[in-house]
């Protein structure tokens, strides 16, 4: 508290959260060690309540609040602010046990004993979360004053990796292709050399034949030219079956 003090330069809301919750800490220890003791001497069972109803859970807030005073640690401050909030259960319940057998006025001492302890832990659950906000605001701050330049460069890094994923998910999405392709039929992949080279190719000049044409003449069936012109022209026509297939022969082989 002090080297804080001394590096701030000023007294604030969290310096004094923070000073209430280890003043109340030390408090809370020494009346349990002294409560401890007072039923010890009066009533086992009120002693057995006192520790294990809910059970160890005075133990353990003692032992996470120092543990939190050390550390900072946001997470283990909520779960010392909750078992000390469980703690007052266990002075409800010892003074349950304790009312039958004791007289008026030491139960009246009792009493206000078990709730000086229970009004200690709401106080410290309500500084633990106290300070727990003052830790998170602080952290908060911290990253909101990183650099513009830093900033931007997660974000670039952040991309770049998921880039560099995309780009091992095409390479293995070609290289899947390329093995797909292999597995073609041979007369498949002859169809297709000749369709691109008959594609690519141009007439002759004076040739009236367009590429058009002259592709799908070259993907004629045997023999099915020589009746689709026979019906094309008919018996009386005067144009012939075999000038038409030369024609289109020569047309085929003219690239």
């Amino acid at each position: 508290l002090l080297l804080r003090w001394r590096d701030l330069g000023s007294w604030g809301p969290p310096e004094a959260a923070l000073m209430t919750l280890v003043i109340l800490l030390a408090f809370d220890l020494m009346a349990f060690i002294m409560m401890i003791d007072h039923l010890w001497k009066i009533n086992d069972l009120a002693m057995f309540v006192f520790i294990f109803l809910p059970p160890l859970v005075q133990p353990a807030a003692i032992v996470l609040g120092v543990v939190f005073l050390l550390t900072e640690v946001p997470a283990v401050g909520c779960i010392f602010g909750a078992m000390e909030l469980f703690g007052t259960v266990n002075a409800l319940f010892t003074l349950v046990v304790l009312a039958p057998e004791e007289n008026p006025d030491a139960l009246i001492f009792d009493f206000m004993a078990l709730a000086l302890i229970a009004l200690v832990k709401a106080v410290l659950f309500s500084a633990a979360n106290a300070h727990v906000m003052h830790l998170q605001a602080a952290r908060d701050v911290e990253f909101m004053g990183t650099s513009d330049g830093e900033f931007l460069g997660r974000i670039l890094a952040t991309r770049s990796n998921g880039g560099e994923e995309e780009d091992e998910v095409e390479e293995e999405s070609s290289i899947q292709g390329a093995h797909g392709d292999s597995d073609s039929s041979p007369e498949r992949q002859n169809a297709f050399a000749v369709a691109v080279a008959d594609g690519c190719r141009r007439p002759r000049a004076g040739s009236s034949n367009s590429p058009r044409r002259t592709l799908s003449s070259n993907f004629r069936m045997p023999g099915s030219s020589m009746d689709s012109l026979g019906r094309r022209h008919g018996p009386g026509s005067s144009r012939s079956p075999v000038s038409g297939t030369s024609s289109l022969g020569t047309s085929g082989f003219s690239a």
